[in-house]
């Protein structure tokens, strides 16, 4: 009878090294790569502490497993979670900061297949296991960059800090203020006007049927004003009217969304 109840642990265990395996591209690398997702593992694990909630990616996402011998990108290595902030974790085997096409499509095609996804973390086998955080907003500009994509040293941090420096961000980002802005009266173009009005709203309004559980993220988007909207509607249709996307231009547009989000 022991002999049978080992029997479906050993059988996970052949399952998951075989999930390894086929990201590897020979016997060393596979070799290597179990190794890292080891210790990795332990150091989600002890994140615990602070509210993360780790598993591995492959017991989640099965529906989305290739056949053996098909290299791809997902699914990935771990799912951390931490109140409604989601991340993948991938190890990336290569020169540390380094991420090729393909793998930036990958980290695109997360995003936008899983609503739910906040970011992918992208970790590499050095010491302390430098990770780059990666959203909806930075993969845009990545991809746009050639490739491979180096990321500076400066970008890359220990994964526990990376981890633990996104999620503080969530609540920093979400600081929208009730104060009362002054609209200018800048050239409107009605119907653009009219329309942008309404897409902001709808956005808004379909944030607030997500159930968030991060406390600020609730009052933040109790506390999106009529007169927030109106704010970035005069901003952008304002640019638009004058054909005017110069980079002085964008950057106070990007300051008007962060003073939004900060006072």
């Amino acid at each position: 009878m022991a002999e049978n109840d080992q029997k479906p642990n050993l059988i996970k265990e052949y399952l998951r090294r075989l999930k390894i395996q086929e990201k590897s591209g020979s016997f060393n690398d596979y070799a290597e790569r179990l190794t890292h997702l080891s210790i990795i593992r332990d150091i989600l694990a002890s994140l615990s502490a602070e509210g993360y909630a780790s598993s591995e990616g492959t017991a989640l996402l099965g529906t989305r497993e290739q056949p053996l011998g098909t290299v791809t990108w997902g699914p990935p290595d771990f799912v951390v979670l931490r109140e409604d902030v989601l991340i993948y974790v991938y190890l990336v085997i290569g020169p540390t900061g380094a991420l090729t096409a393909t793998q930036l499509q990958g980290v695109w095609t997360d995003l936008k297949e899983n609503p739910a996804l906040s970011a992918v973390a992208t970790c590499w086998p050095e010491k302390n296991y430098p990770s780059a955080i990666i959203d909806s907003f930075t993969i845009r500009n990545y991809l746009e960059r050639p490739s491979p994509l180096i990321l500076p040293t400066d970008v890359l941090v220990p994964l526990p800090k990376a981890m633990e420096d996104f999620f503080q961000a969530q609540l920093v980002d979400w600081q929208v203020s009730t104060t009362n802005l002054q609209l200018s009266s800048r050239q409107r173009i009605h119907e653009l006007s009219s329309d942008l009005r309404d897409k902001i709203r709808e956005r808004i309004a379909s944030e607030k049927l997500r159930n968030y559980e991060i406390a600020e993220k609730v009052e933040a988007l109790r506390r999106v004003s009529s007169t927030d909207i109106e704010e970035l509607v005069e901003k952008i249709t304002a640019m638009i009217a004058k054909e005017d996307t110069s980079s002085r231009s964008l950057q106070e547009l990007e300051d008007l969304i962060e003073s939004l989000c900060q006072r």
